[in-house]
């Protein structure tokens, strides 16, 4: 195995492990939720377990700072290693929680201090994991290899799905804590992997950087690069989160859909993403302009969503099937942001860079976008109002790369 071969597996298997931890919690927390989070009402435990997942959004942006702080001035593989283990060793520590009947209050306290640790870990894991791959990829293969990172997340994803599914998981018992122990457990596989790679690089702009200087991040000269990729980022996450999260809910409740029909629907939004996104980046490699394929891909996005959303809400199943080929499309574009935005910063800041702009972006718009959607929809009881959030932040895109000189 060549040493870029060994430096992409153990980034997308380390990421796989990783952003599995991260989303387990999503999946788990219809069960968890009234284990740590009594009420009467069983609407406001599920509400209080979704709140805690939010909440790690806030550490998302100071893990990026502080872990890409790490990976420009000591090495990539040194911030990745922590960030794996920070985020293993969390997710143990809930998988051997005691339930609010065992240890009262301090329980909720404890999960979501476990939460903040993981939203502070996976902070800086996505664009390290990608720069591990890009800074040292052949020029000819640069968005081919790049594209291993998005893929791996997505493939996280189906893994923690399936994974909830290979168990009968009640809320009474125990085996909710079977999907966590196994991702504790295979995170710390990821952690020897990337030890191993971390030992074998030689490129010194890998390792200790000693030109790194932190005040540099929000110079005059980053602030454009910084506010186009916190956009471009914060819209990858917003459409992984409106058509493969909301979309269930979206169908289900205005649509009349049943909810294994929806969850099929975004089933195949993942998968089909995770199968356009090597070819896209092939294309980039070979003859498309990338930034020309990212500007349509946000143009298409301006355009699609209030639509599908006006027409699919109507309840045509046709018309939503006939839409996924589109939407699968634009969400695979985005798989080229990575490298991109590696070519806009210089390497002594390039991974805190990328890690901030991606974690504010994946915070401040991906975030918010279920909440966001849900409101619209129902407060102006238009259904198709939920496509507008979306349209909007591709339109800042759109802005902000006509300004690309």
């Amino acid at each position: 195995m060549t040493k870029n071969m060994k430096i992409m597996t153990a980034s997308a298997i380390g990421t796989v492990l990783e952003y599995y931890d991260f989303v387990i919690f999503i999946i788990l927390t219809p069960l968890i939720a009234p284990l740590f989070f009594p009420a009467q009402d069983p609407l406001c435990s599920l509400i209080s377990g979704y709140a805690a997942f939010a909440m790690s959004f806030l550490m998302r942006p100071l893990g990026g700072y502080m872990l890409g702080a790490i990976g420009d001035r000591y090495g990539r593989d040194k911030a990745l290693s922590l960030s794996i283990v920070l985020m293993g060793g969390a997710t143990l520590v809930m998988a051997c929680l005691p339930t609010y009947q065992s240890i009262g209050v301090l329980a909720p306290i404890l999960l979501i201090a476990c939460r903040l640790m993981q939203g502070f870990s996976v902070g800086g894991e996505y664009s390290g994991a990608a720069l591990m791959i890009i800074e040292t990829a052949p020029k000819e293969r640069l968005f081919r290899n790049a594209a291993v990172i998005p893929m791996a997340a997505v493939l996280s994803v189906i893994l923690a799905s399936k994974v909830t599914k290979i168990w009968a998981l009640d809320q009474n018992g125990w085996s909710w804590r079977i999907p966590l122990f196994f991702g504790a457990s295979i995170a710390f596989v990821g952690f020897y992997l990337r030890r191993f790679v971390g030992q074998s690089l030689s490129d010194q702009k890998l390792r200790k950087n000693q030109s790194f200087d932190e005040g540099k991040l929000f110079s005059r000269e980053n602030l454009y690069p910084l506010a186009l990729m916190t956009f471009l980022s914060g819209l990858g996450v917003m459409v992984y989160y409106v058509f493969t999260a909301y979309i269930i809910a979206f169908l289900t409740n205005e649509a009349g859909w049943e909810k294994g029909q929806a969850y099929t629907y975004s089933f195949y939004v993942s998968v089909g993403a995770f199968a356009l996104m090597y070819p896209i980046s092939k294309l980039a490699d070979q003859s498309l302009d990338p930034w020309r394929i990212i500007c349509w891909a946000c143009i298409g996005l301006v355009i699609l969503p209030i639509p599908f959303f006006y027409i699919v809400g109507e309840g045509s199943s046709f018309a939503a099937y006939a839409f996924l080929p589109l939407i699968i499309t634009l969400f695979a574009a985005l798989v080229l942001i990575n490298p991109l935005a590696a070519q806009l910063f210089k390497p002594s800041i390039r991974y805190q860079a990328m890690a901030v702009s991606y974690t504010v972006g994946a915070s401040l718009f991906g975030g918010t976008s279920p909440l966001v959607n849900a409101f619209l929809s129902h407060h102006t009881s238009l259904p198709f109002m939920a496509g507008s959030y979306l349209a909007l932040v591709a339109g800042g895109c759109v802005v902000l790369l006509r300004l690309k000189k």
